[in-house]
C-alpha cells in the first residue's frame, strides 16, 4: 500500500511538469532582415492567417502564412507570422547553426523575452549589425539584437551576452 501512495505522488507530481524543447537558429550569412510591416491578421476559429512585408537585403517581400491551435488568437497571429518568416528565412539558403536543449518545468513555459541576468543559447539571442566577439571580464561576449512583436508594431532592444564558462548557455549582460 505505502508503494501504491509512492508511485501515484510521483505519477502525480510528473503529471505537472510541462517539457519545453529550446531551440534556436542563426542564419550564419549577413543577411539583413528588417521589422515586420502592414501586419494584416484574419482570426477565424482556433486558426489565424496574416500577410505581411518585410524587407530582406534591401528588397521588399510578401509574405502569407497561418497557424492552427487552441491558444489565444493573438498568440496564434504571433505564431504565424513568426513561422512564416522563419520559413522564408530558411528558403533563402545559407549556412544556419541550430542549438537545441530540452527541459522541464513545472507550470508554464519558459519566457521568449530575454531579460538582464537570463541564462539563454547563444541563438537564441538574434544577431546584431555588429557581428564580431569581444573580451568582458575574462569571457567571450557579443551584441544582439531582440525584436519583439507587439499588437501593432515591432520593438527593437540590443544587448550584451556573454558566455558562462564551461557551458553551451549565455547570460544576458545588458539590454537596452
Amino acid at each position: 500500500m505505502k508503494k501504491l501512495l509512492l508511485l501515484s505522488a510521483v505519477i502525480s507530481q510528473m503529471a505537472f511538469a510541462e517539457c519545453n524543447v529550446r531551440s534556436a537558429s542563426i542564419n550564419q550569412n549577413q543577411t539583413q532582415v528588417g521589422p515586420v510591416t502592414n501586419l494584416v491578421k484574419n482570426l477565424s476559429a482556433n486558426k489565424c492567417s496574416v500577410k505581411f512585408q518585410i524587407m530582406i537585403d534591401g528588397k521588399n517581400q510578401s509574405l502569407e502564412g497561418s497557424w492552427s491551435g487552441n491558444d489565444r488568437p493573438e498568440y496564434l497571429c504571433n505564431y504565424a507570422v513568426e513561422q512564416t518568416r522563419k520559413e522564408f528565412l530558411v528558403s533563402m539558403g545559407g549556412t544556419f547553426r541550430t542549438d537545441a536543449i530540452t527541459s522541464c518545468v513545472e507550470g508554464g513555459t519558459p519566457k521568449k523575452k530575454l531579460k538582464q541576468g537570463d541564462a539563454v543559447l547563444e541563438a537564441e539571442a538574434g544577431p546584431h549589425v555588429i557581428t564580431h566577439y569581444f573580451v568582458h571580464d575574462l569571457a567571450r561576449c557579443r551584441l544582439f539584437r531582440e525584436n519583439i512583436d507587439t499588437v501593432d508594431k515591432t520593438e527593437t532592444y540590443n544587448g550584451v551576452i556573454c558566455q558562462i564558462k564551461h557551458t553551451n548557455y549565455w547570460r544576458v549582460v545588458d539590454k537596452w
